[in-house]
């Protein structure tokens, strides 16, 4: 149980914070896979021991391997220009030269006359991501050999059953035994006594050596209580992750609709613009049809949360994608296609130092806080997507008796049986 719980944590949180880390500082074709994987990581299930078999299992062990993948890239591409350069087979001035600029937006970046902080910001995104996936999985594994172990013991189980009806039989037979042995001892313990009146000598060294022995069982009693204490420590961890994940999921679960409502509100009116015009507009519909004590039916909610998951993981994207220079270039940060869609350069390119992480000055606090109100949009939807995929039976059964109860009329609610009613039904019963 402890180990599940701390591997949903890890997969939960470690994860998707490394890859957001991945994208937020360097932006380039290897960074926009990670954020594929960040937007992928809300809609699987959490690893347990069907899981990491299936789907769950895929993506852990894939997002290692790509972090992997992607390090051994930069670390080729830095060793052949280092060996160019040194046999003159290329310029020195090679920065945003055609071949540069492609292989750049690709994901490989020189680091040639970097800076400790920005060549440490080339390489760190895949060391972190690769670092992250390998404890996952590793944790994960964990999960899958504890069956394994439990099969064994149940195989174990089933020789000792066979085993017991043998032994029981033996029993019997020590039971006779014993009755005649504790016979014996009791004769044997009057002779003891008579000895230890006498005072005989062999009596205390048997004494010491037990004594030897009950100093190194005590130290063993230590040893097991300490490591008891251990264990009891990581359990009460454990149990209190467990107790804040289930409060979350049921926060989520039950003001669902609400929470969904407010970051609605809050993306539409962050930065104005036509895409920030949908989550706004969804905010008043959804408000407004309330305001009328109407509900909406579950598949209408959950297909108009599919549509808002959707929009804005493109509007992510198409964010993201902004960021580079080749975009850039086709529609400038000051054009006003950008602005009528809320796209803004982030950050700019440098064709004298490309190395170089330049936040653009221009932006207000704003402009900054709109991809985080997305993202944050864009996995509360997945999360409830993901959950009433898992149990939706159990969604579908609370929903409609809500709306059933609200169907009834308050005076048919308040109406109390009458007494032949009650006895019909106690005799029904």
């Amino acid at each position: 149980m402890a180990s599940q719980v701390v591997c949903g944590l890890v997969f939960r949180l470690l994860l998707p914070v490394c890859l957001a880390a991945a994208c937020l500082f360097r932006y380039n074709g290897f960074s926009f896979v990670y954020l594929i994987y960040l937007l992928l990581i809300p809609l699987f299930p959490e690893p347990t021991t069907t899981t990491m078999q299936g789907h769950t299992g895929c993506l852990v062990k894939s997002l290692c391997f790509t972090g992997m993948a992607f390090l051994l890239l930069h670390i080729i591409y830095q060793v052949t220009i280092h060996s160019l350069l040194a046999g003159d087979n290329i310029e020195p001035n090679f920065n945003c030269s055609t071949w540069e600029k492609s292989v750049r937006q690709l994901g490989l970046e020189s680091v040639r006359g970097a800076d400790a902080g920005n060549g440490i910001r080339v390489f760190m995104p895949d060391i972190g991501v690769f670092v992250a996936g390998l404890v996952t999985w590793l944790l994960c594994l964990s999960l899958e050999e504890k069956p394994q172990v439990k099969d064994e013991s149940q195989q174990h189980d089933v020789e000792c059953e066979s085993d017991s009806q043998e032994k029981k039989e033996e029993e019997v037979e020590k039971e006779e035994g014993e009755k005649e042995e504790e016979v014996e001892l009791e004769e044997d313990d009057l002779m003891f006594e008579e000895d230890f009146e006498t005072g005989g000598d062999g009596d205390g060294e048997m004494t010491g050596d037990e004594l030897e022995e009950g100093g190194d069982g005590q130290e063993g009693d230590r040893e097991v209580e300490e490591e008891s204490t251990k264990m009891k420590f990581l359990r009460q961890i454990a149990a209190m992750a467990s107790k804040v994940k289930e409060i979350i999921g049921n926060l989520i679960t039950t003001a669902g609709k609400v929470v969904v409502t407010i970051l609605l509100g809050l993306t539409g009116i962050m930065l104005p613009s036509l895409t920030s015009a949908v989550y706004f507009f969804t905010f008043l519909g959804l408000c407004t049809w309330w305001s009328f004590c109407r509900t909406f039916h579950p598949l209408i909610f959950s297909c108009l949360c599919v549509l808002m998951a959707i929009f804005s993981a493109g509007h992510l994207v198409t964010l993201y994608l902004y960021q580079f220079q080749f975009f850039q270039e086709l529609i400038p940060p000051g054009d006003s296609y950008a602005s009528l869609f809320g796209i803004s350069s982030v950050v700019q390119t440098d064709c004298s130092h490309t190395w170089m992480f330049r936040v653009n000055p221009a932006l207000s606090w704003h402009h900054y806080v709109n991809p985080i109100m997305l993202l944050l949009l864009y996995y509360t939807l997945a999360t409830l997507i993901r959950l009433w995929l898992q149990d939706p039976t159990d969604t579908q059964l609370h929903t409609a008796i809500e709306e059933e109860w609200d169907n009834i009329p308050q005076a048919t609610i308040n109406k109390q049986p009458d007494q032949r009613q009650v006895k019909e039904m106690c005799h029904a019963a």
